[in-house]
């Protein structure tokens, strides 16, 4: 179905911090995925590509907003773009497109100052999503999967090795996590980052299914992650 003035939808798809080199349009050794496959094949691909910052909220506050983080000021967890600061949302309701955001909870106070420019502020797995279909108005939707940062969905089958830990979160499957990462077990975590990349790309992969062909998909991430034993899973400059 065509939207008002054939204006195409516009999906900005943001996985936390996954590194080109993990995927196989990059890297011959890396992984395989069909959407972005499909996007490698039908659409451009940038073989550099550069966030304004070096974790997840400033470089999100820049994509939303066009400003470096020295500007939009945004450096922690808590604060939000200024109600009166342009920003995607507020430019595509102005040019007639319903707005979505679904993220991790973590990154709604970015734009918590700016809901009324939103049709659909939700988790990245909420099922409003659903309600996101191919009719008469165009979507711009965003949508932030967290889970390809760290393989956030494993359970600890045990207390972690105090020994591997860089800091202690108070919280059993968060210390196992870090205890992986810091003693070296990359290709554990690789595979667990491995299901999640496949499980949100589905998810994409349907929204597109029902949005049509007259819809426009950007693949981003906001900034990578250095995996060496002994590292955090945290935000490295390299």
């Amino acid at each position: 179905m065509k939207t008002a003035n054939n204006l195409p939808n516009i999906i900005m798809v943001s996985f936390d911090a996954l590194r080109k080199d993990f995927l196989s349009i990059y890297n011959d050794s890396g992984v395989s995925i069909p959407l972005f496959e499909k996007a490698f094949k039908n659409g451009i691909r940038f073989k550099s590509a550069i966030t304004s910052g070096n974790w997840t909220i400033p470089s999100h506050a820049s994509l939303f907003s066009g400003m470096e983080p020295q500007n939009h000021r945004l450096l922690n967890w808590f604060e939000s773009l200024s109600k009166k600061c342009p920003t995607l949302f507020s430019e595509a309701k102005r040019n007639g497109y319903r707005t979505a955001f679904l993220s991790s909870d973590g990154l709604q106070p970015i734009i918590s100052d700016q809901k009324d420019q939103l049709d659909i502020l939700g988790k990245t797995s909420d099922p409003r999503s659903s309600e996101i279909k191919s009719d008469d108005e165009p979507w711009f939707v965003f949508w932030h999967f967290l889970n390809t940062h760290a393989p956030y969905g494993i359970r600890a089958p045990r207390e972690a090795d105090p020994k591997f830990l860089d800091m202690d979160l108070k919280n059993k499957d968060m210390n196992y996590v870090r205890e992986m990462v810091c003693s070296g077990r990359v290709e554990e975590i690789k595979t667990a980052i491995q299901v999640n990349l496949h499980s949100a790309a589905k998810k994409v992969e349907a929204l597109l299914n029902r949005l049509g062909t007259n819809s426009i998909v950007v693949l981003l991430s906001d900034h990578g992650e250095d995996w060496r034993p002994h590292f955090p899973f945290h935000c490295s400059f390299e």
